[in-house]
């Protein structure tokens, strides 16, 4: 979807208006014409500094619908608190599904504690990504423009207690291209 700067397109109208529509404007001096080409970079430029501050808040908000609880070894969660979770994440979510931008990518990433050999920390943590992707889409959630990750025990919310069940988790966020 092309988002249109309302100020640009404002700015073009009026510049077209007054240098071209009046008929008080001396007839040797030529306008350049604006064309959609420049009219897009102008807007696209201003679209991509709100869509990375859009992103930032976003990703930011995002932390709050991190999925915790997983037992060692189990790539899945209750139904109970998985459809606790979802009442209380699918409103941020779907709101930050709508934000953002075309080309961008909504990132669903497991994590595992430090138990295990690295190759079943890996797995597990992609099989729980996939699993919450798929209970996600269940709930009625578009999952069209999410891709899954499993990152082991690489990126550990509690560095101190490599082994706690915290770092069994999935987090979110927004991977602008």
């Amino acid at each position: 979807m092309k988002k249109i700067s309302i100020t640009t397109t404002a700015a073009v109208l009026f510049a077209t208006i007054t240098f071209v529509g009046c008929s008080s404007a001396p007839k040797d001096i030529e306008v350049p014409a604006t064309t959609d080409t420049a009219q897009d970079a102008m807007a696209g430029a201003k679209d991509r500094a709100l869509s990375q501050a859009d992103v930032a808040a976003a990703n930011e908000l995002l932390k709050k619908a991190e999925v915790s609880g997983f037992e060692f070894g189990v790539t899945t969660l209750s139904a109970k608190k998985v459809d606790e979770w979802i009442v209380m994440a699918k409103p941020t979510i779907t709101d930050t599904l709508g934000k953002i931008p075309d080309g961008s990518a909504f990132v669903i990433t497991g994590h595992a504690d430090a138990k295990g050999t690295e190759a079943a920390n890996d797995r597990i943590s992609k099989a729980r990504a996939d699993y919450i992707k798929s209970r996600m889409a269940a709930a009625g959630i578009n999952t069209k423009n999410m891709k899954t990750k499993g990152v082991g025990a690489t990126r550990l919310k509690d560095s101190g207690n490599p082994e706690s069940g915290s770092n069994r988790r999935i987090t979110f966020s927004i991977d602008a291209k």
